[in-house]
């Protein structure tokens, strides 16, 4: 399984990020405070399978009235993770692979 795309909105410092690795290897680097663990906090809140609670301090700003959005697409699925995952495969228009797309939304905090 590998991440495709990751797009996130309004979430802690991230106003909007949408980001293709073009790897299957990527490394984050980046002074301190830059977001690299924002971004993993993102992915982990798209993929994982258990609950994420996001809090006020999560909102860009603090900023409630504006969603928190995060979108992670993976793909080289195998046909069991295919088969298990808890979103639904697609084709993606490169390849005739299987992927998944996971949408997280949160319009208040928890």
């Amino acid at each position: 399984m590998q991440i495709r795309q990751i797009k996130v909105a309004h979430f802690r410092g991230i106003e909007s990020l949408d980001w293709k690795p073009g790897s299957s290897f990527c490394c984050l680097i980046g002074p301190g405070d830059s977001g690299k663990s924002t971004v993993l906090d993102a992915v982990e809140a798209a993929l994982s399978s258990r609950w994420f609670a996001f809090t006020e301090p999560d909102f860009l700003a603090c900023d409630t009235t504006r969603p928190i959005v995060i979108e992670a697409t993976v793909g080289g699925l195998s046909s069991t993770e295919a088969g298990r995952t808890p979103w639904a495969p697609f084709a993606d228009g490169h390849r005739q692979e299987s992927c998944a797309t996971s949408r997280r939304m949160m319009t208040s905090p928890s």
